[in-house]
């Protein structure tokens, strides 16, 4: 890999982290089986996963190609204003949740995990080109948020088990299925 794709790598990496992140609390949270100290932190990360996302998303340049792939600048655009949303819905979640309102965390961690879907789509637009078209990059991101998220969450919930072993084991047995589907 060229020194001049790193950055691209890193966004990319960033936002599957961001978006899976959110996905995967916010099933948990629904669920309502994990130690809601668990879910206050898992806010709180997400927020600043979010904050590094949309920060690595504004300094990045993106051209017309990096190291002779080409990219689609034109969606760029369209892709930092739906990371921006991210970033502003994930920061209310993660406010709601602290002070403990329940149905608006809820349904701000759903507004987010749909603006996480739409950034995920005109992210896909613009590096389709180099790859497999829009469809497959698309589900690739899709996928990798969804293993990045269970995978940083379930290690996150995991440790909270070392903190407090008497939780119920059910919520880090349904991320790691999760994650092994």
């Amino acid at each position: 890999m060229n020194a001049e794709a790193l950055p691209h790598a890193l966004l990319i990496l960033l936002v599957e982290f961001t978006i899976g992140g959110v996905w995967v609390l916010v099933m948990a949270q629904a669920r309502g089986h994990a130690a809601e100290s668990f879910v206050k932190f898992g806010a709180v990360q997400n927020v600043v996963a979010a904050v590094a996302a949309f920060w690595i998303a504004a300094a990045v340049s993106i051209g017309n190609d990096v190291d002779g792939y080409p990219l689609d600048a034109e969606w760029m655009g369209e892709a930092r204003w739906a990371l921006g949303a991210v970033f502003a819905l994930t920061t209310l979640h993660a406010v709601a949740t602290v002070r403990g309102q329940r149905p608006a965390a809820l349904v701000l961690g759903g507004a987010a995990s749909v603006a996480g879907l739409i950034a995920m789509g005109f992210f896909a637009q613009v590096f389709s080109l180099p790859t497999w078209g829009f469809a497959l990059t698309f589900t690739s991101l899709v996928v990798g948020a969804l293993a990045v998220g269970a995978v940083s969450m379930g290690m996150t919930l995991g440790h909270w088990y070392l903190v407090t072993p008497r939780l119920p084991e059910q919520p880090l047995r349904e991320m790691t299925g999760f994650l092994l589907i």
